[in-house]
């Protein structure tokens, strides 16, 4: 039963995804269509982007049809190692092909960390740290410390994006194994596949910017956790401390909101009174003024609508008023951000679309589980909705729900509630007949399309 939804899943992806991208190639005409081939770079863009479409299709169609005996750590790393590891390839080549290096499209950020990475290799690991403490924000140490580091050994970003790929894999492990607490194998495997191989994921491994490293690192804080609570060794629970080290020196308000929502963990036995999310809360306003860092990033969630809007990314800005914003970007948080399939003049954002054309399918099955967590009281998954719910709504408020890489500490979560959800409802326990997935679907479809003509 699992295998025929998420297989009707996979149908609706290539069904819509292939009309979209169709529809869209009829207007690919006029000097100033964004949809236009113009040059050579777009051309094997728009390429790269059908190739990886297909592909991401064919993989998951391909490991839906695995034995549950086959479904394990090996062949999952293996799978994701070498899927990786060939379109990262593909990746710096078009990027080099695009403006001679091997960094990003439109590479402001990526260039800044390989710069100034390599500037910092080149002093003792002392220096590079005092250097780091008086030039580089708090929020930019833990990736300096990373490519430097790498710089170090070999001074080449193709080898960051090498050790990106390796990292990319054991994410995928340890997402995988955090699944196998709560779900059947099979569903871990796919979901930790799903959320691997997707194309946003190569292009940050490929990119130069931080959010692979990010994403390793709050897997593996959650990970350990979870492991910790199963197991009850000491050296799980030291294990954790590393993993919120990079995370504190990579955005420290994440790690506020991780700690909160592993309060879910530590006192199961009260989930059914209030005390659960008093503590949460109290972590997270503590957390804010204890580490001044976390409190600079939290008074942005408390300016006003208007000071917010006037710093938010030019997507909200499109939407209007403030009102306007505000809805667009909750709906965003709560099923996308949606997929661009533009390439003119959106180049960083291209490539994340078929991998976000599927997170946007699974949204359907995202609110399921969301719902069928609480409705069960399955307690062992309130940590990762919590967390999940944090990073979504404080997004949506301060309308940077647009931007997937502010998405991406919490977007594994995603995939593991709606994998989940899709898990529940294949097990015939806890659900309902669900009337309205089609529709669903096909207002989905409708909300990407409208999404992209509004962008050209």
């Amino acid at each position: 039963m699992f295998n025929k939804i998420l297989n009707r899943s996979l149908n609706a992806y290539l069904l819509f995804g292939a009309a979209i991208m169709l529809v869209l190639a009829a207007f690919r005409s006029g000097a100033n269509s964004n949809f236009n081939f113009n040059n050579d770079v777009s051309y094997y863009a728009y390429s790269l982007n059908v190739f990886a479409f297909f592909s991401y299709y064919i993989l998951l169609k391909l490991t839906l049809g695995l034995k549950t005996s086959a479904c394990n750590s090996k062949n999952l790393a293996r799978i994701v190692f070498l899927y990786l590891l060939i379109f990262v390839f593909i990746c710096n080549w078009l990027f080099y092909t695009h403006h001679g290096t091997y960094l990003e499209f439109n590479s402001a950020d990526s260039s800044f960390y390989h710069a100034l990475s390599l500037k910092i290799s080149s002093m003792s690991f002392a220096g590079g740290l005092t250097w780091l403490g008086k030039y580089v924000d708090f929020e930019e140490w833990g990736m300096f410390l990373y490519v430097s580091t790498l710089y170090r050994v070999i001074p080449s970003n193709l080898f960051v994006n090498f050790v990106n790929v390796v990292l990319g894999a054991a994410s995928a492990v340890m997402l995988f194994k955090t699944m196998t607490f709560i779900i059947e194998r099979k569903a871990a495997f796919m979901s930790a596949l799903a959320f691997s191989c997707a194309s946003f994921m190569f292009y940050f491994h490929a990119s130069g910017l931080k959010e692979s490293f990010f994403c390793f690192n709050v897997i593996g804080f959650f990970y350990y956790a979870y492991s910790y609570f199963f197991k009850r060794k000491l050296n799980l629970l030291a294990a954790i401390l590393p993993f919120g080290f990079f995370i504190f020196i990579l955005r420290p308000v994440v790690l506020a909101f991780a700690i909160a929502a592993l309060a879910f963990l530590i006192f199961p036995k009260t989930t059914k009174s209030p005390y659960y999310l008093i503590v949460a809360l109290v972590i997270i306003i503590a957390s804010a003024f204890i580490f001044p860092d976390i409190y600079v990033s939290a008074k942005r969630y408390l300016s006003s609508t208007e000071a917010i809007m006037a710093g938010v990314s030019p997507a909200a800005k499109q939407a209007g008023s403030v009102q306007n914003a505000y809805s667009v970007s909750l709906l965003s948080s709560l099923i996308g951000p949606l997929p661009t399939f533009t390439f003119k003049g959106k180049e960083n954002v291209f490539l994340y679309s078929t991998g976000l054309l599927l997170r946007v399918i699974l949204s359907y099955y995202f609110f399921m589980g969301l719902w069928l967590i609480f409705k069960t009281r399955k307690t062992i998954m309130y940590p990762i909705a919590a967390f999940a719910l944090f990073e979504m709504f404080s997004l949506a408020f301060i309308l940077e729900s647009f931007e997937l890489r502010l998405n991406m500490p919490h977007f594994p979560f995603i995939y593991i509630i709606s994998f989940f959800g899709i898990f529940m409802k294949s097990n015939k326990l806890y659900y309902k007949k669900y009337k309205f997935e089609k529709i669903y679907i096909i207002a989905i479809f409708a909300i990407v399309l409208v999404w992209n003509f509004r962008l050209n």
